[in-house]
């Protein structure tokens, strides 16, 4: 394509820029991450490209899911309605070739987002955004383990969930004709779930102990985003944002019955079942992201980011802490009626690199595609099937029709097939060692936006 023709002519400076994103993304690509439980792309635009949003002026989700600063270019009052579905396949298989698979793969959730302009280049967020989805649901065989090796539990569910859901209002500020500023603050919903035999992992007196378990917990939290854009000329926006970490504190219940543990190693007419108190603290990482939106031409529009994301600071350990037990007889046997365990789950920081492309094929229809490549976080010493569930190629499409006032968006994404084989496992009991977990993911995301 010859550049210098196009009524959007790119620069020296921002051909240098992008040539060398693309070099970093070329080269990070021999070694880079996953989004651990983040989602590739909020929003249908941002989904069907890659996942890229952070110098995406265009997309009405970008100012309130990454960049507050993109709100500062904000014409007209707006309303956007997203649905987004998810289907799940898998396969665990265990060491001894037993297999399992997904039992619940289906899932649904929506996203909304409203904007409104003030004057002087000031624009105005509103935005609820389920921005944590997983949920893991196998049935397959509990592998035999526990303290004495032969507990247990049976054919049965292995269910795990995390839920992030973010609140937020958010501002941005046209600085000048090359420079933006914005900032939101939200409140953080977070919901876990576990429903499976479980191993104590630290405590003293219960470690590799085996039991059933179904806990739930919920909490709030407080984070937020500063943004900054720059436009070095007509053809080229930069775009960068800081997420601030989300520290958690979510109670509930956890029910259990530790029974077969207990027969296992002789202690018959032992009331087994149990009822706590529970604490889970979680911490949602700060993460950093940078990227460029590029107009090629009048048609074409290319974009690429870099995000860094700081696992490592609250996925190292998960504490557990169970208070005011129910059963007489195990409190007896600890000296207490509480228990505090954690969990190693060792998650390293990662980088995760995408790209996405526009092109508009007519006045009212553009279509975009893009690409996110990375492995897991989550390293082969701590993985499970219900941490296994993190793909590492993720490919997108999707496509936009617009005629004010309305403007409909489609987009679909697949995490491609992963293999993950669990080694070297850290976790006690040892049960999951050498089993291999087996999934592909498809998302299909429908926005509706709406300009008042």
């Amino acid at each position: 394509m010859d550049l210098s023709s196009s009524p959007f002519p790119a620069t020296r400076s921002s051909l240098a820029l992008l040539f060398i994103g693309l070099a970093l993304l070329v080269v990070s690509s021999l070694r880079v991450e996953a989004n651990g439980v983040n989602r590739v792309g909020i929003g249908a635009k941002s989904m069907g490209a890659g996942g890229t949003a952070v110098a995406s002026p265009d997309d009405s989700y970008a100012g309130m899911a990454v960049n507050p600063a993109l709100l500062g270019y904000l014409e007209d009052s707006d309303f956007s309605l997203t649905v987004v579905g998810v289907v799940a396949d898998g396969a665990y298989t265990n060491r001894f070739g037993g297999r399992g698979g997904l039992d619940e793969n289906t899932g649904m959730f929506p996203e909304l987002v409203i904007r409104a302009p003030l004057k002087n280049g000031i624009g105005l967020g509103f935005s609820i955004i389920p921005e944590q989805t997983r949920m893991a649901d196998w049935v397959y065989g509990d592998v035999p383990g526990g303290v004495d090796g032969g507990t247990s539990y049976g054919l049965r569910h292995h269910r795990s969930r995390l839920e992030g859901i973010r609140t937020a209002v958010g501002v941005g500020v046209e600085i000048s004709d090359t420079l933006s500023l914005g900032a939101s603050v939200g409140a953080v919903y977070n919901r876990n779930e576990l429903v499976a035999p479980y191993i104590f992992q630290s405590h003293p007196a219960l470690k590799g102990f085996k039991t059933l378990l179904a806990m739930e917990t919920e909490g709030w939290g407080v984070n937020g985003d500063l943004g900054l854009t720059w436009k070095p000329d007509e053809s080229l926006i930069l775009g960068f944002a800081y997420r601030t970490p989300t520290v958690v504190d979510s109670t509930g219940t956890a029910r259990g019955d530790i029974g077969a543990q207990l027969r296992s190693l002789g202690l018959r007419g032992v009331e087994s079942e149990f009822v706590y108190d529970s604490l889970v603290k979680n911490e949602f990482p700060d993460q950093l992201t940078f990227g460029g939106s590029l107009r090629m031409s009048d048609r074409a529009v290319l974009s690429a980011e870099a995000e860094w994301i700081r696992w490592s600071n609250g996925f190292d350990d998960l504490t557990v802490d169970l208070t005011k037990g129910s059963n007489t007889a195990i409190n007896d046997l600890l000296g207490s009626n509480g228990i505090v365990d954690t969990i190693p789950l060792r998650w390293r920081d990662t980088m995760v690199y995408r790209m996405g492309v526009d092109y508009t094929l007519t006045k009212e229809l553009m279509v975009r595609a893009g690409y996110q490549y990375g492995e897991s976080p989550v390293p082969n010493s701590s993985l499970s099937p219900m941490t296994g569930a993190i793909s590492e190629h993720t490919v997108t499409c999707g496509l936009t029709w617009a005629r004010e006032p309305y403007e409909l968006s489609l987009a679909y994404q697949q995490d491609l097939p992963s293999t993950r084989t669990i080694n070297g496992s850290r976790l006690a009991g040892g049960e999951y060692a050498g089993g291999t977990v087996d999934l592909t993911t498809h998302w299909i995301g429908l926005s509706v936006r709406y300009e008042f």
